[in-house]
């Protein structure tokens, strides 16, 4: 049986799992069989959107048995996304594309990872998550987190409490250190310090730029007007003076340069 036909059977909202512990654990174990057999983002999004409805069922029917069932297959569809998120293929970025330069390139067929999972609405922040429960990219790894996951369900269970994005991130990145040893530390990046050649460069080139952008027909006769008007005639043609000295060392500077 497929797992698109498990779905309708397992995730409707409106009807909660069936009283009799049999038959209700039939259909518990049918929906994470139909949870694992996903094979695309959207199909788990939309079995985990009708899991949150169901959350909130058990919770205006105040059914805490339904909902510590709901909450670990919840859980179960934010892992199962991160185990299709891991295996998808990253577009490779600056890779080269029929012989050219630059672009992305990915697998034949196949589609860049932001791209599939924006086209589920799943945001950066839930597949990040999602990879990290699902147990990074090691197989050592997922096996730690799929034993750790287990483990948290049952100790839920036991406590009669639904299980939390928090408890069951907190149960894997535990036993990921101990399986795998701690995580490599990030050094934040410094900024390099900028020099005042630096800074002077991008003012003068950026001066520069403002002056060529001008249209060649400025008027010139208007502009001195206005300068009038304000009262800063004289202070304006110092200051056109002085930049004409600057921009003139600034040119014999790259003239200079160029020859050497």
């Amino acid at each position: 049986m497929s797992a698109g036909a498990l779905v309708p059977i397992t995730t409707s909202p409106l009807v909660p799992f069936p009283a009799t512990s049999g038959a209700r654990l039939v259909k518990f174990e049918l929906a994470k069989r139909a949870v694992a057999m996903a094979r695309r983002f959207e199909d788990v999004v939309r079995i985990k959107d009708s899991f949150a409805k169901l959350q909130a069922l058990a919770r205006i029917r105040d059914d805490r048995r339904l909902e510590i069932d709901v909450a670990e297959l919840y859980s179960d569809c934010v892992i199962r996304i991160g185990q299709l998120s891991r295996e998808l293929e990253k577009a490779e970025r600056g890779g080269a594309i029929d012989g050219k330069k630059g672009g992305s390139r990915v697998r034949a067929g196949g589609t860049p990872k932001a791209k599939a999972l924006a086209a589920a609405g799943i945001g950066k922040s839930l597949a990040a998550d999602a990879e990290e429960l699902a147990g990074g990219k090691t197989q050592q790894g997922q096996q730690a987190a799929t034993e750790a996951a287990k483990v948290a369900f049952a100790k839920a269970r036991e406590e009669k409490k639904p299980i939390t994005r928090k408890a069951l991130r907190k149960a894997v990145r535990e036993s990921l250190e101990q399986t795998l040893g701690p995580p490599p530390k990030r050094t934040k990046r410094e900024r390099p310090v900028e020099t005042p050649a630096q800074t002077w460069f991008i003012k003068f080139t950026a001066a520069v730029g403002t002056i060529n952008e001008l249209p060649a027909d400025v008027l010139y006769s208007e502009m001195v007007q206005h300068s009038k008007r304000l009262g800063g005639l004289d202070d304006d043609l110092a200051d056109v003076k002085r930049a004409i000295e600057r921009l003139e060392r600034w040119q014999s500077a790259l003239e200079q340069g160029r020859d050497e």
